[in-house]
């Protein structure tokens, strides 16, 4: 199956499967496109939703991951959770092809039209940033 079919299936078994009060994760991966030689940059960005945001959150992290998926090519993996034991937290798990890929993310105009709408959904003094060290693994 191609790469592009397989996603296609990712997103409509996400899509068919999961209701806004019970995701389990949005997002994708482009890791296969990452070269030999890419500084690439791994982190876990965990934060926690506003009680009564719920189902606005879940859209959020929606629209979120589909706009960085089209719109920035640098970033490989952008994978959206929520905690199965306490489905207040968000674990975003995240590659970036180099610090560039890194630095442009934050600079994007889906960034700024929905930063804001981030204040009503999340709380934002729970943001929690581990960059990560790769030793060793893989990606299918």
């Amino acid at each position: 199956m191609s790469e592009k079919a397989e996603g296609a299936t990712r997103r409509e078994f996400v899509a068919a499967s999961a209701g806004a009060a019970a995701v389990a994760a949005f997002g994708f991966n482009r890791i296969a496109q990452a070269q030999d030689g890419d500084e690439l940059i791994t982190q876990i960005v965990k934060f926690k939703i506003l009680e009564g945001q719920e189902d606005a959150a879940v859209e959020l992290l929606e629209t979120l991951t589909a706009a960085v998926e089209k719109g920035e090519p640098g970033v490989l993996a952008y994978i959206a959770h929520r905690s199965k034991n306490d489905p207040s937290e968000v674990v975003f798990f995240e590659i970036y092809k180099d610090q560039a890929a890194l630095t442009a993310h934050s600079t994007t105009p889906h960034m700024a039209e929905l930063g804001p709408k981030f204040a009503e959904c999340f709380d934002l003094q729970s943001f929690d940033i581990q960059l990560l060290d790769r030793v060793g693994g893989f990606s299918r």
